[in-house]
């Protein structure tokens, strides 16, 4: 039910979740003035000893001896960025010989200073790697024209071989002209023991036992990041109903009210302040739905300081626990929507390139198209995750426990007893249930809480625009009632006033041109 999430109302759903919908980006105007603060102010952690930032990255660029150089714009909350930077690092410590050859310089976009430099170079995933003379890259981020910033961004060379050192250096060697990639493996770089947190996650705490319930305060800070962090892909139709069908969902389904709230109040401001024809407006990627409205816009929570996280490593970590609550609260006939309007999601704003990849194939993967429930939902997106963590959990660079979330098969037999039968087989019905009990504490209020705000204002519309068509279609009926009476009475007095015989022949006469009069018109009885 509801709005579908490739556009127009869900193929037989009830009319009362489509008016719902409809109505979630209309109305509840008082919480639009929200003050907004930005994230990401010094707070997110340098990946490289390289790093540049929005203050110093044209007097480093200056500073090169090279006629080229090397620019990675990534994201450090990014799990592909982070296990790209051991490679990164390798790659620095290879070039190091030659700085009259090659330059290499990093700047973190999930730090929003650095957000008009990032901008400027487009980019669409992280990470992205740019090639070229450092006098290109500073008219990129100075020239004071758009036209000259995309001829400049045009001449760069967009860097697009596998995230790895010896690929990275492939490249630079054929640009140099000569190899450098000879000693990469041998790096002692390349045998240093990985640090939890050092990449995976940027909590340096040790990891311990794994929670019995999910952080709700993660949810919350991952539901504040997603337009902060976000990366919008290309802008279509298609983007724009994905953000915007997304936030209509999350003003029904997010466990918190207060972030059902302010889904609701970004759904409004979408629908006022960006088309599918525009770019969106910079404001709106400032937007945190969960921000406490009487408050001020203020919110302890919503930090992008890595380390503040309760359970999880990092976003993508919260995000993920975010979509398992989300699930639970859908529709029970919503399956394929909530699974849809998810895709769409990462689809559209979720800049981790890998990352992105890999959930949008798996869900339009077979196993995702025979999703219809709410069950077969929570299902699918908790076999997903599994499979995520277990490839995650053979790749060398991944943490293979990462603080409070190790890469493992979840629920845990410590955790979860009965989830398996006696061969280690998942027993669905009992992971479904422990699924409800992790996920539940506060998505069980979303049914429950009737009585909030938006609840009410939701419940108050649906009742009106009921009244209203009642009022419209008794007016309608007696309406087609008196126009079927007045035809009656007038035949009536017209046979009696003229005589049958003679009304029957003006009756006939009438009819006849009547219809020469539709025959000239090109309508035909």
């Amino acid at each position: 039910a509801g709005l579908h999430p490739r556009g127009g109302f869900a193929e037989g759903g009830p009319m009362l979740y489509s008016v719902r919908l409809v109505f979630v980006v209309l109305g509840h105007i008082w919480f639009v003035g929200t003050n907004a603060r930005n994230y990401g102010d010094g707070n997110t952690k340098a990946l490289h000893s390289f790093d540049v930032t929005v203050s110093n990255i044209v007097v480093k660029l200056q500073e090169l001896e090279a006629p080229n150089t090397l620019l990675e714009l990534y994201a450090s909350w990014c799990p592909h960025c982070q296990r790209f930077a051991k490679h990164l690092k390798l790659v620095h410590e290879a070039i190091a010989p030659f700085p009259d050859e090659v330059g290499l310089l990093a700047i973190d976009c999930a730090d929003k200073t650095s957000s008009p430099v990032c901008t400027n170079f487009k980019v669409a995933g992280y990470p992205t790697l740019y090639w070229g003379p450092p006098d290109t890259f500073v008219e990129v981020i100075q020239a004071g024209s758009k036209e000259a910033r995309s001829a400049a961004l045009k001449s760069l060379e967009k860097v697009s071989v596998a995230r790895t050192a010896p690929a990275v250096l492939g490249f630079i060697s054929s640009r140099i002209g000569h190899n450098i990639t000879n000693d990469v493996e041998a790096s002692p770089s390349a045998r240093e023991p990985r640090t939890p947190g050092s990449l995976g996650g940027s909590s340096s705490r040790a990891p311990t036992t794994l929670p019995a319930r999910v952080d709700f305060g993660d949810v919350q800070k991952a539901t504040d990041l997603i337009l902060p962090y976000g990366v919008v892909q290309e802008l279509d139709g298609t983007t724009f109903n994905n953000v915007l069908h997304f936030y209509t969902l999350l003003a029904r389904v997010h466990p918190l009210d207060r972030c059902r709230k302010g889904s609701l109040r970004i759904a409004q401001m979408i629908e006022r302040t960006w088309s599918e024809s525009t770019p969106i407006p910079s404001k709106l990627m400032e937007q945190r739905p969960c921000e406490s409205i009487e408050s001020g816009g203020k919110n302890a929570l919503a930090t992008t300081d890595e380390s503040d996280w309760s359970a999880c490593p990092g976003y993508t970590c919260g995000l993920w626990q975010l979509f398992h609550s989300m699930a639970l609260n859908v529709e029970p006939h919503e399956g394929m929507i909530g699974l849809l309007t998810i895709k769409g999601m990462v689809k559209s704003l979720f800049g981790c390139s890998e990352c992105r990849a890999h959930f949008v194939q798996a869900a339009e993967s077979p196993a995702a198209k025979r999703v219809r429930t709410r069950r077969d939902l929570v299902l699918w997106l908790w076999k997903q995750h599994n499979s995520v963590n277990d490839r995650l959990a053979k790749e060398p660079e991944s943490a293979a426990t990462t603080f409070l979330y190790p890469k493992v098969q979840w629920p845990t037999v410590e955790l979860c007893p009965s989830c398996r039968d006696g061969q280690g087989e998942w027993i669905m019905d009992h992971v479904y249930q422990y699924l409800e009990q992790f996920y539940g504490s506060q998505s069980a209020a979303v049914a429950a809480h009737k009585g909030s705000s938006v609840q009410r204002w939701l419940d108050s519309e649906v009742q009106s625009i009921e009244q209203i068509g009642l009022v419209v279609i008794v007016v309608a009926c007696l309406g087609t009632l008196c126009l079927y009476l007045g035809s009656l009475l007038g035949i009536h007095l017209g046979a009696r006033c003229l005589g049958k015989e003679v009304f029957v022949k003006v009756a006939a006469w009438l009819l006849v041109k009547a219809r020469g009069k539709k025959a000239e018109h090109g309508h035909f009885y």
